[in-house]
């Protein structure tokens, strides 16, 4: 228990009252009580309201975040007015008309072959030396006797043998045929050839035609003298000009397609016989249509339906509905409501986007 030394007359004061001092004191100290308490209450009151004000500041501020749309980069292009060629596709390959085996007339050596494949001959160029059997076994007889000779008298006679046989030694040219590649070489040079043995083949390029098979339901729209565009895989970025030359009467009754002969309008240095590829074979054009890169069409295979996405005021993307005409690997014609030329569309980063949704192009 403590301790109180407090005196009894500082509790009481005259007569028996008590001290005013005392009093007082007292008086303040409730006092003081009822001011840390009304501090208190204060000092509370403003934790919970600036609880209350942060945490709705805060609420506001995700919902806030939550609510901006994001911005999609995109790139665009136009559409334009113009004109496009309606074709049917077919598919073929390369065939040359005139190609040659160049032999050997004789039994003999292969003393020259001046060409290699890819080459490019002329009429009448000499292609290849060949050696005569005979004359290759009269230079070897006079080779011999003068590297046996021991005497004077012995290589003098080997040497009068041996001028003899290159006075004397055949050996014929072979030239090639016609102007043309040489496609294939059959020897190397120092080997024996049999007479009609091959020493290369050699084509004109200028009988190199593309041979496609069309379907029998085109056979109607497809005419002589219609120009093509063949593309290759060797080379996809190049069209190579033909012209249809030749519809063949009969059709496959088991696949039911027929042959077409399409002649290049130039020669191509660069083809070659038995080379695969597409031709699309024009049967009209189409003019004054509204045309857009290939890239730049959705298409929902599920509903069959066609959109573009206007990239309006170069800020928002809206997407039109249209229809789809004719198609190139490149460009299509489309028709629809609001359409114009110049009007900028999106053609990469607008699949999947919904509809008026904030755009960056990117320049």
């Amino acid at each position: 228990m403590m301790n109180c030394n407090c005196s009894p007359a500082l509790l009481w004061g005259p007569l028996g009252t008590p001290n005013p001092l005392l009093a007082t004191t007292a008086h303040k100290g409730r006092g003081l009580r009822r001011i840390g308490k009304f501090i208190s209450a204060q000092t509370l009151i403003l934790i919970v309201l600036n609880f209350f004000f942060s945490a709705c500041s805060k609420s506001e501020s995700e919902e806030s975040e939550a609510t901006v749309t994001p911005v999609v980069e995109v790139k665009i292009d136009s559409v334009r007015v113009g004109t496009i060629p309606e074709t049917v596709g077919v598919t073929g390959a390369t065939k040359v008309l005139r190609q040659e085996n160049i032999g050997s007339p004789i039994d003999g050596k292969v003393i020259s072959l001046r060409v290699l494949e890819g080459d490019a001959v002329k009429r009448g160029q000499v292609i290849a030396i060949v050696e005569t059997k005979e004359s290759l076994a009269a230079m070897t007889g006079a080779q011999m006797l003068l590297g046996r000779a021991q005497t004077a008298e012995e290589k003098t006679r080997a040497e009068s043998a041996l001028a003899l046989a290159q006075r004397q030694n055949t050996a014929l040219e072979i030239r090639a045929p016609f102007d043309g590649v040489v496609v294939a070489r059959a020897l190397n040079e120092g080997e024996f050839v049999a007479a009609g043995g091959a020493l290369a083949t050699v084509i004109d390029l200028r009988s190199l035609y593309f041979i496609a098979k069309a379907p029998a339901r085109e056979l109607a729209r497809l005419k002589l003298g219609q120009e093509a565009a063949v593309n290759f895989q060797s080379w996809p970025e190049k069209n190579f000009r033909c012209r249809i030359d030749n519809l063949k009467p009969q059709i496959d009754p088991v696949a039911q397609m027929a042959e077409v002969r399409l002649r290049f309008l130039t020669v191509y240095p660069e083809l070659r016989s038995d080379m695969f590829g597409n031709a699309d074979i024009v049967i009209g054009r189409h003019d004054d249509v509204f045309l857009v890169p290939d890239k730049a069409v959705v298409r929902d295979d599920e509903t069959g339906t066609h959109t573009i996405v206007e990239a309006l005021g170069d800020s928002l993307g809206v997407i039109r509905a249209v229809e789809v005409g004719i198609e190139t690997p490149t460009t299509v014609a489309i028709s629809g409501e609001g359409l114009r030329a110049g009007m900028h569309i999106i053609v990469e980063g607008h699949y999947g986007l919904p509809d008026s949704t904030r755009i960056h192009i990117e320049r």
